[in-house]
This record gives C-alpha cells, sequence and structure tokens, in this order.
C-alpha cells in the first residue's frame, strides 16, 4: 500500500509544474484578453486614403480612452450617427484653435499654418502620398490664401493621400466628441501581431476608410 501512495505522490509532483505553467498561462492570457478588450478597439483599413502610411487590411489599434488629439496623430472618427455615415481613419491635421490657410503653388497646393510667433510657416509631412494638385482641390470647401480657425471642439482632418481622399476638404470640421480614438499601433497584414490581433479581436473589420 506504501509503495502505491509512493508512486502516486511521485506522480503528483511530477505533474503539478505543468499544471503551474497552464493554469499561469490560461490566467494571463484572460489578462490580456481583459485588458485589449477593455482598454482598446481594434480597426481594419478600408480604402486607400492614407496610403502610403496605412493600406487595405492592415489592423490598427486604437485606445478608447481620449487624449488631447495633437496635430499629426492618427485619428477614428465615428460619423456614422450625421450626415456622413461612416467611419473614418484620418490625420489630425489642426486642432481646435488652430490657424491654417491653403497656398497654391503652382499645379500644387501647399498647407501652412500660423506658428506661436503668429507668422504662417508650411507644413513638413513626410507622411503624405505627394503634395496635393490643385486639380482636386477645386472640389475643396475651402479655398486659396484664406485664413481659417478651427472651431472649438472641432478638428481639421485629412488623409495622407491628399489626391484620393474623402476628409475636411469635402465634408468641412468633425466635432471632437465623433472621435472614437487615437492609433496605438499599427499591425501590417500578414505580421505575428496582426495574427495575435485577429485571435482577440476575431476577423470583423472599422472604411474609409475603416471598419470597426
Amino acid at each position: 500500500m506504501k509503495k502505491n501512495l509512493d508512486i502516486l505522490i511521485e506522480r503528483g509532483d511530477a505533474e503539478s509544474p505543468f499544471v503551474t505553467v497552464v493554469f499561469c498561462a490560461v490566467i494571463s492570457s484572460m489578462i490580456i484578453f481583459f485588458v485589449f478588450v477593455v482598454f482598446f478597439l481594434h480597426c481594419t483599413v478600408y480604402g486607400s486614403s492614407m496610403q502610403p502610411t496605412l493600406h487595405t487590411g492592415d489592423v490598427i489599434l486604437v485606445s478608447q480612452y481620449k487624449t488631447r488629439i495633437k496635430s499629426g496623430d492618427i485619428i477614428i472618427l465615428d460619423e456614422r450617427s450625421n450626415k456622413y455615415k461612416k467611419v473614418l481613419i484620418k490625420r489630425a491635421a489642426a486642432t481646435e484653435g488652430e490657424v491654417f490657410k491653403f497656398v497654391k503653388v503652382g499645379e500644387y497646393v501647399d498647407f501652412y499654418k500660423k506658428n506661436s510667433a503668429g507668422n504662417f510657416e508650411k507644413i513638413i509631412e513626410p507622411y503624405i502620398n505627394g503634395p496635393m494638385k490643385d486639380d482636386d482641390f477645386n472640389k475643396s470647401l475651402f479655398t486659396y490664401d484664406v485664413e481659417y480657425t478651427v472651431p472649438e471642439n472641432h478638428i481639421f482632418f485629412l488623409g495622407d493621400n491628399r489626391n484620393d481622399s474623402s476628409d475636411s476638404r469635402a465634408y468641412n470640421y468633425a466635432r471632437t466628441e465623433y472621435i472614437i480614438g487615437e492609433k496605438v499601433f499599427i499591425a501590417k497584414k500578414g505580421t505575428l501581431f496582426y495574427f495575435f490581433l485577429s485571435i482577440i479581436y476575431g476577423a470583423d473589420p472599422v472604411s474609409e476608410d475603416a471598419k470597426l
């Protein structure tokens, strides 16, 4: 009898590290899942308006906790409740109180903003897919050499693919209350992190841009 008991004890001792590892892995997975679901949203890019930064199929991890949006941030706008009926992934080009204007230079249009000294300076945007073309800008709600001030609780947004994007030039300013969140991380299609997010959130895509 004692011999059998010794065998059971030995087997239990041999299995306990494995059980502990499995238990810890399950608990860790639950915590990670909880953190991602509670604190973040994911959206899948659809369309070309944010190229070359984002392409169709890329997944963006979005913070659900709104911070102060700065010019240059990639944001997700939920415009489904108003006349636009879309979820948009765009870049914040100017925020509340900032003054900007467009300047025509030949066949292109440059984007200028007023600095702290009160002077206009051209905004360097290394992320855009080439400068705005005058041909497309003719359809804009905004015009050349006019100073615009972003209203309170609003934001002026543009796509990185300036010549193939429906943004503030067509929609006007967006209310900040429509901002779902800002980009935290970009998972390129086919990467390990993309696969990881697919497991957590499933394959549901956010429309022009994005699918939530």
